[in-house]
């Protein structure tokens, strides 16, 4: 079998709002709609075969990470005013095989989303808007009949996810893909005490340690109570991109309209 590896690696946002509010909200979303198409086309060129993504945005499993059994798994956006932004992808079984493998020899809790109904809400078999955003991206440079594996993340430890970080450059090279991983979710939103956002430090802090490639940073600015998903993903994404030699293509940060926005793209030799 063809030697597999991890051939990109990102942290993407998830501006909801974008769609919802197209065509009017184009002009105030530039730069970070540049930034994304910028990040799909890295995305693009290092020519994966599947995309590991994560989709939900709130946390749905306390004590694991979920992944989707499901042979096709389908997603829309919805513009206003306009029609329905749908894809459909299919999923890579044979790599979520050899996840789970390393998943049960690491330690790692993976467990089926359709085995935890109804823990898990039924919009979870449809790809959360934290997926389709950058899968729409994906698609429109080209990638759209890629094979994908959707995960949900849990409220895990940033040493677990940083080490099922590590756990996709195994299953990668086990499995013989070229893997692209995209982590995907907005930064800590707006917090105001004594009318000062105290979460503007925070999400510069977190974009810098995404660009730096420093997990420990995580631990300096803890678990905070905000909004933990954000923190949680780029663990995943520092874990995901350790010892690779990477080197960052896109890095974006922006406030629109009081909600932060940041975008790392690696690129990986």
């Amino acid at each position: 079998m063809a030697a597999g590896k991890i051939v990109s690696v990102s942290y993407w946002p998830a501006p909801l709002a974008y769609f919802e509010d197209l065509p009017k909200s184009k002009a105030t979303y530039k730069e970070l709609t540049a930034a994304m198409k910028e990040a799909a086309i890295h995305i693009r060129d290092s020519h994966p075969q599947t995309i590991v993504i994560l989709s939900r945005y709130r946390y749905t499993l306390r004590d694991a990470i979920g992944y989707s059994p499901q042979p096709r798994l389908r997603g829309a956006l919805q513009p206003s005013g306009g029609a329905p932004i749908t894809l459909g992808m299919e999923t890579d079984d044979f790599f979520n095989h050899v996840m789970l493998r390393l998943g049960e020899r690491m330690g790692i809790p993976l467990v089926s989303i359709l085995d935890h109904m109804p823990t898990i809400s039924t919009d979870d078999y449809f790809l959360h808007h934290t997926a389709t955003i950058p899968l729409h991206f994906l698609g429109e440079e080209g990638l759209g009949n890629k094979q994908i594996v959707r995960l949900t993340m849990g409220r895990l430890s940033y040493e677990e996810l940083y080490t099922f970080g590590r756990l996709m450059q195994m299953a990668a090279q086990q499995s013989g893909r070229r893997i692209a991983v995209v982590g995907s979710a907005n930064l800590l939103p707006a917090r105001l005490v004594n009318q000062e956002d105290v979460s503007v430090d925070k999400n510069i802090a977190l974009m810098n340690a995404l660009a730096d490639c420093r997990p420990q940073a995580l631990h300096e600015l803890g678990y905070p109570v905000e909004d933990e998903y954000a923190f949680r993903t780029a663990a995943f994404v520092l874990g995901a991109v350790s010892g690779l030699k990477a080197a960052v293509q896109t890095h974006h940060y922006s406030t629109i309209s009081g909600q932060s926005y940041g975008l790392v793209q690696y690129a990986i030799p």
